[in-house]
């Protein structure tokens, strides 16, 4: 998948800079009720309005000690979150966006995913803007801690037309999370400056070289490929300066990937560090 610069992102752009002026609240917030799962595991939809843009957000509580996963599980595996928006009425599209995950280390692996709670926003389209929003979504994911659990909710919000409701601040908190495509880039993000794939020999491999402004603390890399193939983890604390402010991953594709699978593949390197985030593309190739 490309992330690409949209209306909807410049809407959730303007939405975050006009919360941090604080003249959000939450007063008038739709909220679906709270669907209890297991675990002390619990899910619930919030929606709001902000200058003619419908947006919404799947808020998932977890239960001390558990965790749930990022659309890329990690080494270890996982259930990545499903979203269905079928059942959702006036709704043309719903775009579920991604915060940047933490990476936990267990016996299996490493992980990706969120502790304590995950929230993921929602773009939503509606067919008919002068008209009221009926958001469904069934979720799937998973919880794990010693054990995995799968969670199933059906949860639904109506959003009145005209309405003008707000987010709560911790779903502003997960947008301002949400890596920005490079053409979105502010000033500390991280910059994708050089990609190297070698597909062909016994050994194919992937190097990204970034350029972190402001200093490389605590920088990370993910790397996805649009075939559906998982490209591993580059191993934790590898990195190699590549000159001022810049790092140089590397990844051992071999036995993990099939180079026929991913050649003339998108690719997407997602970039963190503690100045910033943001997403870049590339091809496998």
């Amino acid at each position: 998948m490309t992330m690409v610069r949209s209306y909807a992102l410049v809407m959730f752009t303007y939405w975050v800079a006009l919360c941090a002026g604080a003249v959000c609240s939450n007063a008038g917030e739709l909220a679906s009720a709270w669907s209890e799962g297991k675990r002390d595991n619990r899910t619930r939809l919030v929606a709001g309005t902000v200058s003619g843009q419908r947006m919404a957000a799947v808020e998932i509580a977890l239960g001390a000690g558990w965790k749930t996963y990022w659309r890329v599980p990690g080494d270890a595996g996982g259930v990545p979150p499903v979203f269905d928006w079928s059942k959702s009425e006036n709704v043309d599209t719903a775009k579920v966006l991604y915060p940047v995950p933490t990476r936990f280390s267990d016996k299996d692996g490493d992980i990706l995913g969120f502790k304590n709670s995950a929230i993921f926003p929602v773009v939503v389209t509606p067919k008919d803007a002068g008209k009221p929003v009926r958001l469904v979504v069934v979720v799937e994911y998973g919880i794990c801690r010693e054990i995995c659990i799968p969670v199933e909710a059906e949860l639904s919000v109506a959003i009145p037309a005209g309405d003008a409701s707000v987010l709560p601040a911790a779903v502003i908190s997960a947008l301002e999370q949400v890596p920005r495509p490079s053409d979105a880039r502010r000033p500390m993000d991280p910059k994708l400056t050089r990609t190297v794939v070698v597909l062909d020999g016994p050994h194919p491999s992937l190097v990204i070289e970034a350029e972190f402004p402001g200093g490389a603390a605590n920088a990370a890399l993910i790397v996805e490929s649009s075939s559906g193939d998982y490209i591993p983890l580059p191993k934790a604390g590898s990195a190699k300066p590549a000159g001022p402010d810049k790092l140089r991953f590397e990844i051992d594709l071999t036995g993990s990937v099939d180079p026929a699978g991913i050649r003339g593949k998108d690719g997407k390197a997602t970039l963190v560090s503690a100045q910033g985030l943001t997403e870049a593309t590339f091809k496998f190739e």
